[in-house]
């Protein structure tokens, strides 16, 4: 469980069923100490963090909602997008739903024009 404790202070509690090798990290092995970082996010977990024109469409999209989370909301909605190991999401979400895939041929035969990328960012992002 990974929570925000105050402003610039994150915890990564491993659950009690957590298996030895799912560790989110080398260096974080699974235990019962929580990991505590003084950031709003561990390291392993800012590189997942959306950039540029993605991270600025999810702000656009969370609008007030992202108040007092500039990371964490954010990261939260990139869930079923993410590669590799980590998976983040709300407390009871399913996370063995499948994503939707994205037809290749389509987009490179439709519409490449700027408003139908920001939909297609916006399809898949939020």
């Amino acid at each position: 469980m990974l929570e925000s404790a105050g402003d610039f202070r994150s915890v990564l509690t491993y659950h009690a069923s957590t298996p030895s090798d799912a560790f989110v990290s080398l260096t974080m092995p699974v235990r019962t100490e929580s990991y505590v970082w003084d950031d709003t996010l561990h390291p392993v977990f800012q590189m997942n963090l959306p950039e540029g024109y993605l991270l600025q469409v999810l702000q656009e999209q969370l609008g007030p909602s992202n108040h007092g989370e500039p990371d964490g909301a954010p990261f939260r909605h990139r869930t079923e997008n993410m590669v590799g190991r980590i998976q983040v999401a709300a407390a009871g979400a399913k996370l063995d739903e499948p994503t939707q895939p994205v037809e290749v041929a389509e987009l490179l035969q439709g519409d490449n024009s700027e408003e139908a990328f920001a939909e297609l960012v916006r399809q898949t992002c939020c």
